[in-house]
């Protein structure tokens, strides 16, 4: 008879980071997402960073790193918690082939454990990697990514849009220069990445979860230096774009970047991209994934569609459970009490979940 239970562990212990690395590295190391520099990258003291292990016959089968975060409002004296996956792409992590019924499984012990530990709510980012598929809540299509083929470069630059062509050349008139760092990160290369980053953040007013402190950068390409890349575009020796890859063994991962604005005219940008197909190309990567925007289909998106306008996007999904619908009602009628529209609220259900969590205040 198979033994099956599923383990909870507390990513901020050593015990529990060394189990967690080890159960990764049994089920699949290729993935960079799962790397634990970059699930503490949301990083909030309030937040408790755990992970599930499922594990039959001592063989651990799915892992889902997790944040199990206070809803300060005691229902009963008791405490309660969200369950929220860490930013980026995440979700169940398992080896290709595993049996449906594992997944079964899975989340009938997640949703015990939910249940016992007061838990009202899941919230998951989903991987690309079809890790939705037999997910027992609901799954909404939130954007759609793009993701294209690196093919050889003559056909590839071809079928580019008229204006990252255009681009391109004026880069190259401009004697732009590129470079591309991986295994290993010189201080400076490191630096001159965050100081465009935060630049590229400050310009455009970003929240301030989007600002990362330099040592964070640091602990993730050191840790990481086969799975990492830094892009890096000059002008006369000065960086004036970049870019941090994220890298698997078949797939590039744009992850952050940004540029200096004086030197937008310089049309760095196309030209940090293209250098990066070359490089990925040369390298045998199969495709380069770029993503999408900060809403489905706006500008930052069409921008990255301009690369491969002629192949389908994946969308981005993700899924959200009720565990205890009483207690997610009562928070929900105790949100006038505190000033908060409720049919407001409501018109963001499609947008935004837990609806509770619209208002921060409100937690």
């Amino acid at each position: 008879m198979t033994k099956v239970n599923l383990q909870v562990l507390d990513l901020y212990t050593l015990d529990g980071r060394l189990r967690y690395k080890k159960a990764l590295n049994e089920i699949n190391p290729d993935n960079p997402y799962y790397r634990t520099e970059l699930l503490f990258i949301d990083w909030n003291p309030r937040k408790h960073l755990r992970c599930f292990v499922y594990v039959e016959d001592y063989t651990p089968k799915v892992i889902m790193p997790f944040y199990l975060i206070p809803i300060p409002v005691m229902i009963d004296s008791l405490p309660y918690f969200d369950m929220a996956s860490p930013w980026g792409h995440n979700g169940p992590l398992y080896q290709e082939g595993t049996d449906p019924v594992i997944f079964t499984n899975f989340w009938k012990l997640v949703d015990e454990w939910y249940r016992q530990n007061n838990v009202i709510t899941e919230f998951i980012r989903f991987g690309f990697n079809g890790n939705h598929t037999y997910y027992n809540g609901s799954l909404k299509e939130t954007l759609m990514c793009v993701n294209g083929q690196l093919i050889d470069r003559e056909p590839q630059f071809a079928n580019f849009k008229p204006k990252v062509r255009n681009n391109y050349r004026k880069a190259l008139k401009n004697q732009l220069t590129f470079k591309l760092f991986v295994s290993e990160f010189p201080e400076e290369i490191t630096r001159a990445f965050y100081d465009i980053f935060t630049h590229t953040m400050e310009r455009l007013r970003a929240e301030e979860r989007y600002f990362f402190p330099y040592d964070f950068f640091v602990s993730l390409v050191e840790k990481n230096p086969d799975s990492c890349a830094i892009a890096m575009v000059y002008h006369e020796g000065t960086p004036v774009s970049t870019e941090l890859l994220l890298l698997s063994k078949s797939t590039i991962y744009s992850f952050l970047g940004g540029t200096r604005s004086e030197f937008f005219d310089l049309r760095p940008n196309d030209f940090l991209k293209i250098n990066v197909m070359d490089w990925g190309r040369e390298q045998l990567y199969e495709r380069y994934f770029l993503g999408g925007g900060k809403e489905d289909r706006d500008t930052l998106y069409q921008y990255k569609k301009s690369f491969f306008p002629k192949e389908a996007d994946r969308p981005f999904y993700t899924g959200r459970k009720i565990i205890n619908k009483e207690a997610y009602d009562h928070i929900l009628r105790e949100m006038p009490v505190q000033g908060h529209d409720v049919i407001k609220l409501e018109r963001k259900k499609e947008s935004y979940f837990p609806l509770y969590r619209t208002v921060e205040k409100a937690i």
